[in-house]
Formats: structure tokens, C-alpha cells, sequence
């Protein structure tokens, strides 16, 4: 499977208007709407697109040394994953910038995008490249400022639905078969590579958002 965003490039993208989408989310129910503000929305979308576009431009260094940005997948990608599951990894990652877009709280619906989110937000945290940056300013510019900006501990408090799972994820799938907890709580089978992309079974599929927030208008 190969990534559907083709060959746009983030600068090329028509920017979503995260403050029409996002000012009246932000009336919702769920807590994720209450800190979503347009510009944490702008910053997660633009961190979305621009790394499934480096993961996407790097796939043919994924057999190599030098791996490029797959390298912050955890170890057992590495070892047991084909070619196509790598470009639906890339998809993962536009499905969480599509529901940034759609004013849908990008709660993860599979393990491969709690991965995602989880790099996305390392990525908002700490900009690496100042390509991000430049695209986040432009992105933001005439947002409506909020006291919630920025605040992203609390934000990936409430999209992530598994905190453990979470945990997992930032120490790169270290301490698995430590954490007997986290075992009997989801399941380890769900964390194999192979079983990433099986949606969980609690969540509704899209267009619907994955927080219970009625559908936006």
C-alpha cells in the first residue's frame, strides 16, 4: 500500500481553517475540545504532514544503516514488518492530521497511531528542523491566542486513551515483558507489529470522532 498524500509537499498544501474548525469545537464536551485551540490544532496538523512526508521520502532508507526518521520506531518494527506496512505507517499519520482538519479530536484508533501521535507530539515539543517552525508560524499567523496554547502534557493527556500504552511508546517499547500490568490490561498481541492497523474495538470508525463528541457540523 502506498501512502495516499502523493507528491504535495506541506509548503503546497491548502492550510485548514483551524479557528473556524476549532472556536466552536472548543464548545464541545469532551475534555481533548476544551485545550484543542486553532493553534495547538495547526501545530499538530503541520507536524503531522510534514512527517509523514519525511517518513514517506525516507522509505528507501528503511533497509539501510542510516533508516532516516524510521529509526524512532521501536525495535520490533525493525525485525518483522514487509514494505507495505511501512506506507500504511505513513497513512496512520494523515488519518491523524485528516481529523486535525475535520475538527475530529485525533484520538488514536490503533496502535500504529497511538506510535504516531506519540511521535507527533515529540516533534511539536521539540522542533528538530527549523522547516517546522517556519511551517507552524505560518500556519498560526492571525489564530486567536488562548491560555491552553502550547500546553501539551495535558492536550496528549486526553488524546491518548491508554497512558501505560503511552509510557510504552516513549521508552521505545522497552520493559514489555516487565510490565505484567500492562499485559493483563490490553493485551500483548495488540502491541505486535502485524496487529498495529486492527482498529480497537471501542471506538467508532471515522468520519465519526473517536472522543464521543458529536459529529462536527
Amino acid at each position: 500500500m502506498s501512502p495516499r498524500h502523493g507528491d504535495d509537499a506541506p509548503g503546497r498544501r491548502l492550510l485548514p481553517d483551524f479557528d473556524v474548525v476549532w472556536s466552536a469545537r472548543h464548545r464541545a464536551s469532551c475534555g481533548s475540545c476544551q485545550v484543542m485551540t486553532p493553534r495547538n490544532a495547526a501545530h499538530l496538523w503541520v507536524a503531522a504532514t510534514q512527517l509523514a512526508d519525511t517518513l514517506d521520502a525516507e522509505r528507501d532508507f528503511i533497509y539501510t544503516p542510516v533508516r532516516g526518521e524510521w529509526c524512532r520506531l521501536p525495535w520490533v518494527v525493525a525485525i518483522c514488518v514487509t514494505e507495505e506496512w511501512y506506507g500504511r505507517f505513513v497513512d496512520t499519520v494523515l488519518d491523524l492530521a485528516d481529523d486535525v482538519a475535520a475538527g475530529r479530536c485525533p484520538v488514536p484508533r490503533c496502535t500504529g497511531e497511538e506510535m504516531a501521535l506519540h511521535l507527533i507530539f515529540e516533534d511539536i515539543a521539540e522542533p528538530r528542523d527549523s522547516d517546522l517552525s517556519d511551517l507552524v508560524a505560518i500556519a498560526c499567523d492571525g489564530l486567536p491566542i488562548s491560555e491552553w496554547d502550547r500546553n501539551w502534557e495535558v492536550l496528549a493527556a486526553y488524546l491518548f486513551p491508554n497512558p501505560r500504552v503511552r509510557a510504552l511508546l516513549a521508552d521505545n517499547f522497552g520493559g514489555i515483558d516487565d510490565d505484567l500490568e500492562l499485559v493483563a490490561e490490553t493485551g500483548i498481541v495488540r502491541l505486535a507489529p502485524e496487529r498495529w492497523f486492527h482498529v480497537f474495538g471501542d471506538v467508532s470508525a471515522r468520519p465519526a470522532p473517536a472522543c464521543g463528541c458529536p459529529v462536527p457540523s
